[in-house]
């Protein structure tokens, strides 16, 4: 299993920048001038890197409740799962992580999955910029055909 530093190098590699953990060991990557993405280790498991970026201020109001309402309904669908959502109360902030096993990652799954985490955000940032309260195709509005799980109607 790689090491951090080693996975961040390899990561830049692939990437095509020039990647190097800070002090405090993580990263911050800023893409297209607009997007923070801060890549760190998980240092209470040692079994993860942890992908993570601050989406929008939210202050106190209808709007930030029905976004937070809508990032529930995100969080609560089945895998994949791509991010996990949540609000930093003492900051008013809307955040977005995603936990990524150090267990058989390589440099390019790392890359595939660091991709996947940019376009997820960016989806994100770009919806609540113009007032929306999720991406369009966050969670899906309507039941699948089928039998309801364990037979309970809904």
């Amino acid at each position: 299993m790689m090491t951090f530093n080693e996975l961040m190098f390899e990561l830049g590699e692939e990437l095509d920048l020039d990647i190097e953990p800070d002090p405090k060991g993580g990263v911050l990557l800023i893409i297209e001038e607009r997007y923070n993405l801060q890549i760190e280790p998980d240092n209470y498991t040692d079994e993860y890197i942890v992908l993570g970026s601050r989406l929008l201020d939210l202050p106190p109001g209808k709007y930030r409740e029905n976004v937070l309402k809508d990032c529930l309904k995100t969080n609560s669908q089945i895998f994949p799962r791509q991010g996990i959502l949540g609000y930093l109360d003492s900051e008013s902030q809307l955040c977005i992580h995603r936990f990524v096993p150090l267990l058989d990652l390589t440099p390019q799954k790392l890359a595939d999955i660091t991709l996947e985490f940019v376009a997820l955000l960016k989806q994100w940032v770009d919806a609540l910029d113009v007032g929306k309260t999720c991406p369009d195709d966050s969670f899906e509005t309507e039941k699948k055909s089928g039998a309801p799980m364990f037979g309970i109607k809904t």
